[in-house]
């Protein structure tokens, strides 16, 4: 590599760093962003609670009680969220934990879901009426996508395939039952 070209390399990368610096915020612009960000999705929290129908690949239907309990934390700049699914007998059969961020250089949202032993951060598009969130799975993709209309959240999973139709595989329809404080509540104090 010639000297000049190491030279102009150098003020490339440079320039490239001083750029990125330059963009930098502070902690209380990243939360104000962030905050500002995530406000829209400010409709989930509390606790939620309806039926749901999963579609199993034999096309038959198992149907479970849904329920999700959701708040914010750090001064709202994350989003919580934890669902259930009950069995007719009460019986627990389905148990996942979600956190829902924005990333303020990326300018992204994603989702990071823990369930069944499965972890893993995605996709999230928040939309003007919910959002959408993705699964990739090989040549397939899990997608979920989310409507809040006159009080009631409904959420369609389907599996995405690259020139065929989507394929349903569960649905939940949810009222919200109440406010919750959590997970702000009952914090651990300093004494």
């Amino acid at each position: 590599m010639s000297g000049s070209f190491k030279a102009v390399f150098a003020l490339v990368v440079l320039s490239l760093s001083a750029a990125a610096f330059a963009q930098q915020m502070n902690p209380d612009q990243l939360k104000a962003d962030q905050q500002k960000m995530m406000a829209p999705l400010a409709w989930m929290n509390g606790e939620w609670r309806g039926p749901a129908t999963i579609i199993l690949p034999d096309g038959k239907t198992h149907a479970i009680t849904q329920t999700e309990r959701i708040g914010p934390v750090q001064d709202g700049t994350l989003k919580v969220l934890q669902g259930r699914g009950y069995e007719a007998n009460g019986a627990a059969s389905f148990d996942a934990f979600a956190v829902v961020a924005y990333d303020s250089y990326e300018k992204t949202f994603s989702i990071t879901s823990f369930s069944g032993g499965y972890a893993g951060k995605f996709m999230f598009k928040p939309t003007a009426d919910g959002y959408i969130w993705e699964i990739p799975q090989g040549p397939t993709t899990l997608r979920y996508t989310a409507v809040f209309k006159d009080g009631t959240w409904t959420e369609t999973g389907e599996n995405i395939t690259k020139d065929q139709p989507p394929v349903r595989n569960f649905q939940m329809v949810l009222k919200r039952i109440g406010d919750t404080d959590w997970p702000n509540a009952n914090l651990v104090p300093m004494k």
